[in-house]
């Protein structure tokens, strides 16, 4: 596997490393390893500082644990983004899928709002988009 994976756990949520290519190869291997975190409705943020390439399969990855945590209760958003990673994701609009936080701090606030508002996550679009992010979501079943 050409990345590695840190993982810090709380009763709030999982800080997940990845350090090096996450690619076609590397990413099913991730999705084995996180998957079951999210479709357990975890509270995933996953900080790419170490990341060195990031295609079409590595957000194909994200979306898929993205859709399976929040459909389970949980969310997930992305941190520490590199400026040419988040380059190609604001080209896209990859922003408007997942979630992109400054910090961990950040995501604690945010996991902290949403318990506190009830069902609804605090990751998600704003309700004009909602039906946009249901399709993308349906989109990946």
């Amino acid at each position: 596997m050409s990345v590695s994976i840190r993982l810090a756990s709380d009763n709030a949520l999982d800080v997940i490393a990845l350090q090096g290519d996450l690619d076609l190869a590397s990413c099913p291997e991730v999705l084995e390893q996180l998957g079951t975190r999210a479709l357990a409705g975890r509270h995933l943020v996953i900080d790419l500082a170490g990341v060195t390439m990031f295609g079409a399969a590595a957000m194909t990855l994200v979306q898929t644990l993205h859709c399976d945590a929040t459909a389970a209760g949980g969310s997930c958003c992305l941190t520490a983004v590199p400026a040419q990673i988040l380059r190609i994701m604001t080209l896209v609009g990859f922003e408007h899928v997942v979630p992109i936080v400054h910090d961990h701090h950040e995501a604690q606030r945010r996991v902290a709002r949403r318990k506190g508002l009830g069902p609804e996550s605090a990751y998600s679009l704003p309700p004009a988009n909602g039906p946009r992010m249901l399709r993308v979501c349906e989109g990946m079943r």
